[in-house]
C-alpha cells in the first residue's frame, strides 16, 4: 500500500491511498514453508467456505531466485490444490531474508481424512 499527497510527505493533509488489486496464480506456482497447522475443526470450516465461496483473500507471497514462496496463506492453497482450483488470488510482498525457510514440523494426519 502506497501513500501519495501530503501524508506520504509527511503533512498533515489528506492521502490518497492506492489498494494493491490482486493477481491470480496457479496454486501449484507457490512453494510452501510451513507446515499446516490448523486444528482439525478449524481446517474443516476453511474447506467448506472454500468450496462455497472460493478464496476470497488474496494468498501473500515473496520471491527469491524466481521461486514464489507463501508467506501467508498456507492452508488456503493445500485446500486450493485438493479442490483443482486452477487460480488463486495473491498479493506479491517484499521479500525479506529467511523468508524461504521451511519451518520444521509436519502436516497432521487428519488431513488425509478430510472430505474435498
Amino acid at each position: 500500500m502506497k501513500m501519495r499527497g501530503a501524508a506520504a510527505a509527511g503533512g498533515g493533509g489528506a492521502a490518497t491511498i492506492k489498494t494493491a488489486s490482486p493477481e491470480t496464480i496457479s496454486p501449484f506456482a507457490l512453494e510452501s514453508t510451513q507446515p499446516i497447522m490448523a486444528s482439525k475443526t478449524d481446517f474443516r470450516i476453511l474447506v467448506n467456505k472454500i468450496k462455497a465461496k472460493g478464496i476470497e483473500t488474496p494468498v501473500e507471497y515473496t520471491v527469491k531466485n524466481n521461486v514464489k514462496y507463501i508467506v501467508n496463506g498456507h492452508h488456503r492453497v493445500y485446500i486450493a490444490k485438493r479442490l483443482g482450483i486452477r487460480e488463486i488470488p495473491v498479493i506479491e510482498v517484499p521479500y525479506q531474508q529467511g523468508m524461504e525457510l521451511m519451518q520444521e514440523g509436519t502436516n497432521p494426519g487428519y488431513l488425509k481424512y478430510i472430505k474435498y
